[in-house]
């Protein structure tokens, strides 16, 4: 997975980490206790308002089973612009990333594991699929070998504000009130939830069941590669045409397996168009085009537009297709950090679904291209969307 030359969202800093016992939803339903409780317990009770929220989202995703979350653990980063998130880590699995100022929910999984477990300290967050602890000089993502050094600092300054005004424009200033401690009365909002279903393409459980993504390690990741070999996948099986050659799709108990191979020989057909671990949206497309030429699928349609809209991927994913979603495309002209070689990076991620969200608008369900990360709802800032038909 590559955090290709894009805009990085937001950078933050993990300054304290607060242990919390589980939480009931109904304990979430009184009014004006708020000036006797902590920070800590007020958003213990935000986090638990949305608990109930993510228990159905399972249910619709996953028909016949169930799931019972709660809150284990509170961790609060400070951002280098100022802003502050905080982490819930939930049990058996899960985690939710709320941004305190705003009072909005950023990011939620009821099946991933929290991108912070097992640590404790020096921790980062640069926005969806952006989480880094601190070794030394260095910022090392927690899921794959990504890295910045503090040479990069200034010039994620600069840009560590775009996530947080896009959130500042849509702010439930009662939810942010109440956690600030500005008001006692706990947010009439998130008393009365309404539980929006997602629209998603008829195969989603090809995503939400894969087993196997295949993800690689190759330099400082190679995300676009990632996303390009589960669309081909995706392709190849609801198709029934051979989109995928060499043994490199297989099922395991009717769950989608992608050899790593995929990947990497997707990413030398980039080498080879000049392209390196990070690509755009445009640049994906090639490649992908590149290699439906190579093995004679000619009759395929590409879709891609960069810097992109959410209303270009909602109809491509209101007919039925998935979209690989690119985050923002940085303006070097922008950064003027002491080296001049700031290079900010985000993930592609593969979006199967959205849900319309009160305040934020449309949110996203993706796989976010790691073993493991089947179902996760974001926002975030878009620079550009790539699909086939």
């Amino acid at each position: 997975m590559k955090f290709f030359n894009l805009r990085l969202i937001a950078v933050l800093a993990l300054s304290t980490i607060l242990l919390v016992g589980s939480v009931g939803s109904a304990f979430a339903q009184e009014q004006g206790r708020g000036s006797n409780f902590s920070r800590t317990q007020r958003l213990n009770e935000v986090f638990s308002a949305k608990v109930p929220e993510m228990e159905f989202d399972f249910e619709q995703l996953h028909p016949g089973e169930s799931i019972s979350l709660s809150v284990v653990a509170i961790k609060t980063l400070q951002g280098f612009s100022g802003s502050t998130y905080t982490l819930a880590e939930l049990a058996p699995s899960g985690y939710i990333i709320l941004h305190d100022e705003s009072g909005l929910f950023v990011e939620h999984s009821a099946r991933s594991p929290s991108p912070y477990a097992g640590l404790d300290a020096g921790l980062y967050y640069a926005g969806p699929t952006g989480y880094y602890y601190k070794d030394g000089l260095e910022y090392r993502h927690t899921v794959i070998t990504e890295v910045f050094t503090q040479a990069d600092e200034a010039g994620l300054a600069v840009v560590a504000d775009e996530l947080y005004q896009s959130l500042m424009q849509n702010a439930d200033v009662d939810v942010a009130d109440y956690i600030s401690g500005k008001t006692a009365t706990y947010p009439a909002g998130l008393r009365t939830i309404t539980y929006s279903t997602y629209t998603r393409i008829n195969s989603y459980p090809f995503f939400t069941q894969m087993s196997k993504c295949g993800q690689v390690s190759i330099g400082n990741g190679v995300c676009g590669y990632i996303a390009a070999a589960m669309l081909l996948a995706w392709k190849h099986d609801v198709s029934g045409d051979l989109y995928y050659t060499l043994g490199w799709l297989t099922y395991d108990n009717g769950r989608a397996e992608i050899d790593n191979a995929f990947t990497s020989f997707l990413y030398s057909i980039g080498v080879g168009l000049g392209y390196g671990t990070g690509t755009t949206a445009s640049q994906i497309k090639n490649v992908v085009e590149s290699y439906l030429q190579a093995v004679g699928r000619n009759n395929v349609t590409h879709h891609m537009s960069q810097p992109g809209t959410n209303g270009g991927i909602v109809g491509h994913l209101n007919s039925d297709r998935p979209v690989l979603w690119f985050g923002a495309i940085i303006n070097y002209d922008q950064i003027n950090n002491s080296n001049g070689k700031f290079d900010p990076m985000l993930h592609a991620v593969t979006v199967y679904g959205h849900k319309s969200v009160a305040l934020i608008g449309t949110s996203y369900l993706a796989h976010f291209g790691w073993d493991g990360w089947n179902e996760v709802t974001f926002n975030g800032v878009l620079g550009g969307y790539y699909t086939i038909s």
